[in-house]
């Protein structure tokens, strides 16, 4: 019989760190994340504001397939998902990565959820790149007094602002339920790999280009995404991710992004605007099938 992994011990720290953020969801979407623990440490527990903005954002545990290894998996990392499918049941960050390593996951592959402080509404986006860069996910938790002032603003302050906060306030079940998740099990060559060529281009730039933030954002995240959609295992991310064939497909849509930054301030607009050009469609080649008795 197998014995069971210790459990994650629990930082008051990070409570102390998110009581804020959960009274601001309390006064702005009418709901709190709940912190609490499951039978391995700490979890954060959400209740849908109804929004469609909320819906959009936050995973759905189908984004993941449906063999039984990976929804185990998920368990065993401390994710839940509600009637509706949503990722409603989340690890906290700080316990990522020792539920990791509590499951024997305990290398440097994957992306390591971080908190970062800020006092508007969004970070620094070349701190957000260049943490991307290294392996990490950044997760924005704003101080108190950004929240006081959030809270009194939002009944005064134009639709469009409120609905950034809110964005905001999402932004922790976003990021571990699409981010983290999805990126947990990326080898690490590969995060170096990427991430070298980020940075050689972060180095020689005074600000962060967008078409990069899009790579991270939503390129990576995709090729991912067509990994997890019919994944029979997690054992089996690691050699579908490194197959020639697929990381081919994966610096060609890095590739694609930096193209209109070769000419640096020459193509200034390149470096700011919004990439309008449809997502890569990527086609994952599934390596011969690991049987596990």
């Amino acid at each position: 019989m197998t014995a069971a992994p210790p459990p994650v011990v629990e930082l008051e720290l990070e409570r102390a760190l998110l009581a804020p953020w959960q009274a601001a969801c309390a006064a702005l979407l009418g709901v709190a994340p709940i912190f609490a623990r499951d039978t391995m440490g700490p979890v954060l527990r959400f209740t849908s504001d109804h929004s469609p903005a909320h819906a959009a954002s936050i995973a759905r545990v189908d984004l993941y397939g449906s063999h039984p290894r990976v929804r185990a998996h998920l368990q065993a990392l401390g994710y839940a998902w509600d009637a509706q499918g949503y990722l409603a049941t989340v690890p906290t960050p700080l316990s990522f990565r020792p539920r990791l390593r509590a499951l024997g996951l305990d290398g440097d592959d994957g992306f390591t959820p971080e908190y970062h402080r800020v006092h508007t509404i969004y970070m620094s986006k070349r701190t957000w790149l260049s943490r991307q860069a290294a392996g990490a996910v950044p997760i924005a938790v704003g101080s108190p007094g950004f929240y006081r002032r959030a809270v009194a603003l939002a009944r005064l302050a134009p639709a469009t602002w409120t609905e950034h906060l809110r964005y905001h306030l999402h932004g922790v079940q976003h990021d571990l339920s699409k981010h983290a998740l999805c990126l947990h099990l990326v080898p690490r060559a590969q995060i170096a790999a990427l991430g070298a060529r980020a940075r050689e281009l972060l180095g020689r730039a005074w600000l962060a280009p967008q078409p990069l933030a899009r790579f991270y954002e939503n390129d990576l995240i995709g090729f991912c995404q067509a990994i997890w959609r019919d994944l029979p295992d997690p054992a089996e991310f690691a050699p579908t991710f490194t197959r020639p064939a697929n990381l081919r497909q994966l610096h060609a849509a890095l590739d694609h992004r930096l193209a209109p930054l070769a000419r640096g301030l020459r193509s200034l607009p390149a470096w700011l605007r919004e990439p309008h050009d449809p997502r890569p469609d990527f086609h994952i080649e599934r390596p011969p099938r690991i049987v596990r008795l």
